[in-house]
């Protein structure tokens, strides 16, 4: 089972479940480097992650803003209402979400989700309701090893690891902005740029957000609307897509006040894969007001 999003708990999974605290009564908290990993893992595959924790502190906000964490939910006292919450903002259910929890406050998410998982660390009871424990333990790389395990088990950890590397290289030699890989907020002159259908059913993934937060109109599936622009996706071969994103970069380069963020479109419900899609946006990648994914930017300087 592959997840449309990856929820973990912070204390106990990030950390070692310790409070380490200075003579002057400040209280700190011990990350592993190596957990970095497996949300860059992720990044890499455009799955969401979202930290869902009790505490209610900086140092955590902190943590996630550093490592570009799509979510941050602090102080949360119900984790089944928060994460449905989100499954209903993303068009998923909980069926679709892997979780990693260690403790009482984490067991009826646990027993929900489509994948579960624990620290070694963590209460007996806890572990007999998991699909998957750790060998390593809280604060010791124990998140890294649930994503590895996800990407093992779905034959897509070598690829995330091929992407990280060649990423840093095309990062390095092409110096440019890429659209970022969760979207939530735009700035005023920022659009939104979405793979749709044809009826405007804005009901899956980058639809519902651009539909719930950008003001994607039901029933429009072309053009621009409120901050964000359709392009359909579904109405049959890759052919039938080109014209739709001929007609944008077009649009895009008519609009140069505003920045063109593009999503992964067409690469997730219709089921095309990132180098059938790049190839259709050659003309975009010297927009300078048109922003691509990474992985579209990547292929694109593989066949120029």
């Amino acid at each position: 089972m592959l997840p449309k999003l990856v929820i973990t708990d912070i204390d106990g999974v990030w950390t070692d479940g310790g409070m380490y605290y200075t003579s002057e009564g400040d209280v700190m908290k011990r990350f592993s480097v190596k957990d970095g990993w497996g949300v860059a893992f992720l990044h890499q595959l455009n799955i969401p992650i979202a930290i869902m924790t009790g505490e209610n502190t900086m140092i955590v906000k902190r943590r996630a803003e550093k490592l570009k964490i799509d979510y941050c939910y602090l102080g949360v006292k119900d984790k089944v209402e928060t994460a449905s919450q989100l499954c209903n903002e993303l068009g998923i259910t909980l069926q679709d979400v892997a979780f990693i929890g260690d403790d009482i406050n984490d067991l009826k998410l646990l027993k929900l989700v489509g994948f579960s998982a624990s620290p070694q660390n963590t209460p007996e009871y806890i572990k007999r309701e998991v699909n998957y424990v750790c060998l390593l333990g809280g604060g010791y790389g124990a998140f890294r090893e649930f994503v590895e395990k996800i990407l093992a088990d779905n034959n897509l950890l070598d690829t995330a690891i091929t992407n990280i590397l060649e990423g840093e290289c095309d990062k390095n030699r092409y110096n440019r902005e890429y659209t970022p890989e969760m979207i939530l907020e735009l700035d005023e002159n920022e659009i939104f740029v979405f793979g749709s259908n044809l009826a405007g059913q804005h009901g899956g993934r980058a639809a519902r957000i651009a539909y719930n937060k950008f003001g994607a109109v039901w029933g429009v599936g072309v053009g621009l609307q409120g901050q964000c622009y359709a392009i359909p996706t579904m109405q049959g071969g890759v052919e039938t897509i080109l014209p739709y994103v001929d007609e944008f970069v077009e649009f895009a380069k008519s609009r140069p006040d505003l920045k063109f963020l593009v999503t992964r479109i067409g690469c997730g419900i219709a089921g095309f894969k990132d180098e059938t899609i790049a190839k259709l946006f050659c003309r975009a990648v010297n927009v300078p007001n048109i922003i691509l994914p990474e992985s579209f930017v990547r292929y694109i300087n593989q066949i120029s």
